[in-house]
């Protein structure tokens, strides 16, 4: 039994010599690194970046103030009028008519300012451009014609018709009122008046834009001043003048038929709107619109 023993023992120390020897001759492996896999992170800003800039929005356009009307003013009586109507006003006081029995009384007028238009829109028409201020008492005076056409002028401003049979004219025309068509009634810095548009003849004209014109008659509200106004005014649809309508045509055959003609040349003028002519009538109203008198 203790010879076994010795020889286990014996076994077992040369097993333990055997292995210490074998650890000490083998080579060391090399150190295996563990694997690394990088993360591509995003990288952090060291400090907040300012917010991007709010788009620019330009300021609304600013609208250029409206240029000033060119404007006359003369002895009390001012207006303005737009410079695509004439080159510039000019004014004159007319004398008084001659005091004769055989002045005729469509030419009997007191003295009173007659304003003109220079360089008018339009050329070569029948009538000029022209307004007049007339002192209501000197027209009574001079002429009973006036003075029935003053009374007509307060009767229609105050019933206000919208198709009269005849409306007011000043100067007085030694010829027949055709028509009156495009009828309006107008405050002014020193009263109230009316327009329309109308043409006169002694015969019977075909309506045309050589002899078409657009009338203001009006009184001041302390009665003291009339004022009138004839400026030409034309629509495309118009013939040129009366020898271009009756091209082709026979004058005796028209006349037969003028009444007819006549109503609905009214009904088409009234239709057309009135920035159609030229000049337009806007741009006319503004003129009277803007009329002040300070006598």
């Amino acid at each position: 039994m203790k010879t076994i023993s010795i020889r286990r023992l014996l076994v077992w120390g040369l097993l333990t010599l055997v292995l210490l020897s074998c650890n000490l001759s083998a080579p060391s492996q090399p150190t295996v690194a563990p694997s690394v896999i990088t993360v591509n992170a995003v990288p952090q800003p060291t400090e907040t970046p300012p917010p991007p800039p709010s788009p620019t929005v330009p300021p609304p356009p600013t609208e250029s103030p409206t240029p000033a009307l060119p404007f006359i003013e003369y002895q009390g009586v001012r207006f303005s009028y737009s410079p695509m109507i004439a080159a510039n006003v000019s004014v004159e006081t007319v004398p008084a008519s001659p005091e004769s029995n055989n002045t005729p009384y469509w030419d009997r007028f007191p003295e009173h300012l007659k304003f003109t238009f220079n360089g008018y829109l339009l050329a070569k028409t029948f009538h000029e451009a022209h307004v007049w201020v007339y002192p209501v008492q000197g027209l009574q005076q001079k002429s009973e014609g006036a003075t029935m056409v003053i009374a007509e002028l307060r009767q229609v401003l105050t019933n206000r018709p919208q198709a009269p049979e005849s409306l007011p004219m000043l100067p007085i025309f030694n010829a027949a009122q055709l028509l009156r068509v495009q009828v309006s009634y107008l405050r002014f810095g020193s009263g109230q008046g009316v327009r329309y548009l109308s043409q006169y003849a002694q015969y019977a004209a075909p309506i045309n834009n050589k002899e078409l014109f657009y009338t203001f008659q009006g009184i001041t509200d302390d009665g003291r001043y009339y004022v009138a106004a004839v400026m030409p005014i034309s629509h495309p649809n118009l013939p040129a003048d009366a020898e271009t309508f009756m091209q082709g045509k026979d004058w005796n055959q028209f006349s037969e038929v003028y009444q007819p003609y006549v109503q609905e040349m009214a009904r088409e003028l009234n239709g057309f709107d009135g920035e159609s002519f030229s000049p337009s009538l806007s741009q006319l109203d503004q003129i009277f619109s803007s009329l002040t008198i300070n006598k």
